[in-house]
């Protein structure tokens, strides 16, 4: 499941659908058998109780990045269907994040269904998100890595009283976050981080080192309601978490880019400072309040800036090795392969990309190809769920289905043609002024071996560009460079950036 669903499926449910209580100790003991010593966390979502909107638009309004806002859109039709076979079974999902798992493969899923239900079904469904290992064991559904399935047969696991005791301050809510690390884990990040990084707010890191659990809780009825608690080892370490969330807040207060988002910031953090009890620290914020959507958006600003970022440079990261691949292709051919293969009638067959499979370290799947038939031949088109990850765009979720944005600029004014390829003699403007692969928009995706690319208009050269990252569209030149472009550039700037001899200087943008 694509690690953007689970975020959605939380955020997505915002009323509730039964006033039945779960009890949390029959919560934590269902989950207990498959934590160990070194869970971290675990969230929590019982389907049964939560009804779902027809669409995920509730939820990409709430995120500020416009490249989290297309991964939800992506996901928003698959989600819908597995949300819908999570309740028919009356399921209880739990996610379990483990330092063993983290950051590869990542978390994996237990699902635990009513009595009666068509667990077949439901085991089918989360099959069709291929993970490394999908079995039904010990009357429960696991999905995830298989390192971690090992794990849990080998039967690996350690009581966990602190998860336990989180999972009781959560209470009856449908969707919960218990957080309970280990001793081993306080003991590095006092190790590894002595002091919180100045984004964080600074200052020593032992306050929050030395948390025993922490418990988030979602509620919908009557009204949308989150409610934290943390439990402390003592009275004194509790009043120093405090003071830590108070630097947090401040340091929050100051990014430029929560305050253009969230302008009366302040105001909104002063109303939700935490109150103390003993060991404990605990802050509920409500609907009521009519803030609830300011306050996820500024704090989950950094959030998405960081993720954002990331995508970005992975796609950077992604059109270096097209473009190192392509002029590997040219070494070998003496010229960059053409945006399609054809067929002695002059029918299209293959895209470029299939084509370069084998200068990109997958001569396997290339051999998997039939050459002379088209991209959507019975053969063919069953290697489209293969497509391999350096033609997917991190900022959009569209590997599942076997579609990219990585499309080449053709037509008369454009580097590649539909029957031929480019050689980086005929490129007389000079390979660095000249654009070689693009990162179009999501609108503009095909699938991968579909020889279908973009065909760029002079009059409007930017149409089917943007919409993958903040303001910028990234592509790759013939001389390998990978750079970011910004969308507001000028037309004619860009409609000679695509053209490889039109003999006229780039100005400067």
């Amino acid at each position: 499941m694509s690690k953007y669903v689970i975020p959605s499926l939380l955020l997505l449910s915002f009323s509730s659908a039964s006033l039945l209580q779960a009890n949390p100790q029959e919560r934590a003991a269902k989950i207990a058998p498959y934590v160990d010593e070194q869970t971290i966390a675990v969230l929590y979502v019982d389907f049964d109780r939560i009804a779902v909107p027809d669409t995920f638009k509730q939820v990409a309004e709430l995120v500020p990045s416009q490249s989290i806002r297309n991964k939800i859109n992506a996901n928003a039709t698959s989600a819908r269907g597995m949300i819908t076979s999570m309740k028919e079974a009356g399921a209880e999902l739990f996610v379990v994040f483990s330092s063993s798992d983290l950051p590869a493969p990542g978390p994996f899923l237990i699902v635990s269904t009513k009595q009666g239900a068509d667990s077949e079904k439901l085991l089918a469904a989360f099959k069709e998100q291929k993970p490394e290992a999908c079995e039904q064991v010990n009357k429960v559904i696991y999905s995830g890595s298989a390192a971690a399935f090992e794990r849990i047969k080998s039967g690996t696991s350690a009581a966990r009283p602190h998860l336990a005791r989180a999972f009781a301050a959560a209470g009856d809510a449908p969707v919960q976050l218990l957080v309970a690390p280990a001793a081993d884990h306080r003991r590095v990040i006092k190790e590894m981080l002595p002091k919180l990084p100045e984004a964080l707010g600074g200052g020593s890191s032992s306050a929050i080192a030395d948390l025993e659990w922490v418990a988030a809780s979602v509620k919908f009825s009557p009204e949308l309601q989150v409610s934290i608690s943390t439990q402390s080892p003592n009275d004194d370490s509790a009043l120093a978490l405090k003071s830590t969330v108070g630097s947090l807040f401040f340091s929050l207060a100051r990014n430029e880019s929560v305050r253009k988002s969230v302008p009366n910031i302040e105001k909104l953090l002063s109303a939700i400072v935490p109150r103390s009890e003993g060991k404990q620290l605990k802050l509920s914020v409500s609907a009521a309040d009519g803030n609830v959507k300011q306050l996820l958006a500024a704090l989950s600003t950094p959030v998405w800036q960081a993720q954002a970022s990331g995508d970005r440079q992975n796609c950077v990261t992604n059109l270096k090795h097209l473009a190192l691949g392509m002029h590997n292709y040219h070494g070998a051919h003496k010229s960059f392969p053409s945006a399609a293969s054809r067929n002695a009638d002059g029918e299209p067959l293959l895209s470029w990309r299939v084509h370069l499979l084998p200068y990109l370290e997958h001569q396997k799947l290339y051999d998997q190809f039939r050459l002379s038939e088209p991209w959507d031949s019975e053969h063919n088109k069953q290697l489209i769920s293969q497509m391999p990850e350096v033609f997917a765009c991190p900022s959009s979720d569209l590997r599942a289905a076997g579609k990219t944005t990585y499309l080449v600029p053709t037509g008369p004014n454009a580097a590649f043609k539909v029957s031929e390829g480019a050689r980086l003699r005929d490129i007389t403007d000079g390979t660095s002024n000249t654009i070689m692969i693009v990162d179009a928009s999501p609108e503009r995706a095909v699938v991968w071996t579909n020889p279908e690319d973009i065909k760029i208009d002079p009059k409007k050269p930017i149409d089917g560009l943007g919409g993958q990252h903040e303001k910028t569209f990234t592509a790759a030149y013939c001389d390998g460079s990978v750079r970011q472009i910004p969308l507001d550039v000028a037309m004619k700037t860009l409609r000679l950036l695509f053209d490889p001899k039109d003999g006229t200087p780039i100005p400067q943008f």
